[in-house]
């Protein structure tokens, strides 16, 4: 028998919805028609529908958790086919709900003696994301420098969640480095002194060191998203 459950959590892990609200307002509905839904165990198949042409989402995925998440979906032919045009946070196609969502990219460049704070970083633009890309506790930080390529290369986005400051061995953090900006710095206990030591994925680059006492102050959040071009390596035969 098919779990509401764990295909309400599929559908909230693809469109970044955390609560019913937040659900109930990307598929046009009321929150009530969710709190229904869960009482009779069943997914309304018009969620399916909307949830594909909004997103692409495989309705197979959310029922059984089997092939691709997303099928091989292009929202702006889809919506040209339908005499709509995608306009970032207003176009929609099959509903009043955004394809994509305009977010506000922040410089990674701070002033100097500040703290880590997103208020002190310059804003460069907006870019059409996903809504499963954005969210109120997530910082869009355009990236101004080689330092960690090949993991990330200059002029890559990445998204930061603010609400994960908590450092975690081996993870990726986007970290203030006092009269240097902002930086991505891959974090590595280091108990016998005490905090934990900062590395880059290159090879041969300097480390750094962060007491414990001072990453809440300096660690802006834990990235959980890259979005980048891969360099030309110009080998191509054609």
């Amino acid at each position: 028998m098919l779990s509401f459950q764990e295909t309400y959590e599929r559908i909230c892990e693809t469109t970044g919805a955390r609560t019913q609200v937040e659900l109930a307002n990307l598929l046009g509905i009321r929150q009530s028609s969710i709190s229904d839904a869960k009482r009779r165990n069943s997914i309304p198949a018009d969620w399916y529908m909307k949830l594909f042409e909004q997103f692409g989402i495989n309705p197979n995925w959310l029922k059984y958790g089997t092939g691709p998440c997303r099928l091989n979906f292009q929202p702006e032919a889809a919506a040209a086919a339908a005499g709509d045009v995608v306009h970032g946070a207003g176009a929609s196609f099959g509903s009043r709900q955004p394809l994509s969502i305009d977010t506000t990219v922040y410089g990674m460049s701070c002033p100097a003696g500040s703290c880590a704070d997103p208020s002190s970083l310059p804003a460069e633009g907006r870019i059409p994301l996903l809504p499963s890309y954005t969210g109120k506790n997530i910082l869009v930080l355009h990236v101004d420098s080689e330092a960690f390529a090949p993991t990330v290369f200059k002029g890559a986005y990445v998204g930061i969640d603010t609400t994960r400051r908590h450092p975690v061995s081996g993870g990726l953090y986007a970290v203030h480095m006092p009269f240097g900006g902002v930086a991505l710095k891959r974090l590595f206990l280091n108990i016998e002194k005490g905090g934990f030591t900062l590395r880059v994925d290159s090879q041969n680059a300097p480390e750094t060191f962060l007491p414990a006492a001072q990453c809440r102050e300096l660690l802006l959040g834990k990235v959980v998203w890259v979005m980048h071009h891969f360099p030309d390596s110009g080998t191509d035969a054609g």
